[in-house]
């Protein structure tokens, strides 16, 4: 899969959904890891996305969230940088690998 034209590699680990938060264990490194509400949704985009060599864009996670939560247009440049950081967060715990 791609993000922002970017090839990645989806880290593979054990989750477990509890309400909105998304608890994830990695068994060989011991890894845990704990999303709030929005980085869970962000992480589910994501990996539906997983198996396919679609290009998913920061703007198409903007619209899966504005679409989700209550969100002004005029946050949605915001947003669009928490998302970017969000991403970021994701690449330095290891769970996406740029290819």
């Amino acid at each position: 899969m791609k993000i922002n034209n970017v090839d990645v590699k989806i880290k593979k680990m054990d989750i477990e959904q509890i309400d909105d938060e998304l608890i994830m264990y990695e068994q060989l490194s011991k890894q845990v890891i704990m999303f709030n509400g929005t980085a869970s949704r962000i992480w589910n985009f994501l990996t539906s996305f997983d198996e396919t060599n679609d290009n998913v864009q920061t703007r198409d996670i903007v619209e899966e969230l504005f679409c989700r939560y209550t969100i002004s247009k005029a946050n949605l440049e915001k947003i669009s940088d928490d998302v970017e950081e969000i991403l970021q967060k994701f690449i330095e715990a290891g769970l996406i690998e740029i290819s």
